[in-house]
């Protein structure tokens, strides 16, 4: 059934097919979504075959994307400049944004200031179109180091699908609505997020946590996948995947995560201060979850030269950004 709503997708556009998509990984693993991406990708934009990477671990493309493949994830440090670290904060504490609703049924607020000092709830989200409203972020979205990991590791051109920031704040345990409990994402069928953190991230700061190599196609045991699309312990995982060999990134502002997500993986829950990070997600077919209309809609008068360039040179990676007046 999911690869009858593969070519629906394919010739007309017509996307139902997220429920059968998912179904069809619980039961059967991912080789079947990664067959269907190669179907629908687009081919690879020959502009970022040959993109500099000048990054500070002299590390190049076919590295990354090696280690991608391997791992799951790729870290950069000092990805972001200190003046992008300081404006993306201060832009984060300017701005309204909404306080999520925790296990509890707790601290749901929205259109409120975020306060460090005195947060009302576990984690603090801004919507899509906020976050593209800030200058810095849109700089990183346009740097074509972002754009060729993503062409690279998805093996076409990319579509950027979604972006986000959040606060995660001081809690006593780990809570499932703010995302800090082990899961796997499942919106599309193939896709790499991209988390980049403004404020230190210590091992007490609620540092992101990944299991290592439980993104390939027959990775997750299927006594994980029969569940379905559900937060697990870490005592489950465990079961699998020894905790020792988890990776938690911690590092300074600045830190770049690139990661695929169909790994497991989780917000460890913050012991001590807040954390603030941004991220993108990039996909190679917008085939899955139904759009959100206008989710990532920007104003011109807040539209970067460099954000504009990149759209008129990628308009099908930017697909998705709605510019109005």
């Amino acid at each position: 059934m999911m690869l009858f709503t593969v070519l629906v997708f394919k010739f007309t556009k017509s996307n139902f097919g997220l429920k059968y998509a998912q179904q069809t990984f619980f039961l059967f693993g991912g080789k079947p979504g990664t067959l269907a991406s190669n179907i629908l990708r687009k081919k690879a934009n020959f502009k970022l075959n040959h993109v500099e990477f000048n990054l500070s671990s002299e590390r190049d493309y076919k590295t990354i994307d090696s280690e991608l493949k391997q791992q799951g994830f790729f870290v950069e440090r000092e990805f972001l400049s200190q003046e992008s670290i300081k404006s993306i904060k201060d832009f984060s504490l300017k701005n309204l944004g909404a306080y999520r609703e925790t296990d509890k049924g707790e601290g749901a607020m929205s259109n409120i200031l975020f306060d460090r000092s005195d947060p009302k709830a576990i984690r603090y989200d801004y919507s899509p179109s906020t976050v593209l409203a800030c200058p810095d972020v849109q700089k990183v979205l346009s740097d074509k180091r972002v754009l060729a990991i993503a062409q690279n590791y998805l093996g076409g051109e990319p579509i950027l699908d979604f972006v986000a920031m959040w606060w995660h704040t001081k809690s006593l345990s780990p809570d499932s609505n703010a995302a800090q409990l082990f899961h796997f994402d499942m919106d599309r069928l193939k896709w790499i997020k991209f988390f980049f953190y403004v404020t230190d991230v210590g091992i007490d700061n609620g540092p992101h946590v990944y299991v290592p190599s439980s993104h390939h196609d027959n990775a997750l045991p299927f006594s994980l996948r029969k569940r379905g699309y559900v937060r697990h312990s870490d005592k489950d995982v465990a079961r699998h995947f020894p905790e020792s060999n988890w990776k938690f990134f911690t590092g300074e502002a600045g830190t770049m995560i690139a990661e695929d997500t169909r790994g497991l993986h989780k917000g460890a829950h913050v012991l001590r201060g807040n954390r603030l990070l941004f991220q993108f997600q990039f996909t190679s077919a917008l085939y899955g979850k139904s759009e959100e209309p206008d989710n990532m809609a920007l104003n011109s008068s807040v539209l970067t030269k460099e954000l504009r360039h990149a759209i008129g040179e990628f308009p099908h990676i930017f697909q998705k950004i709605k510019i109005f007046n």
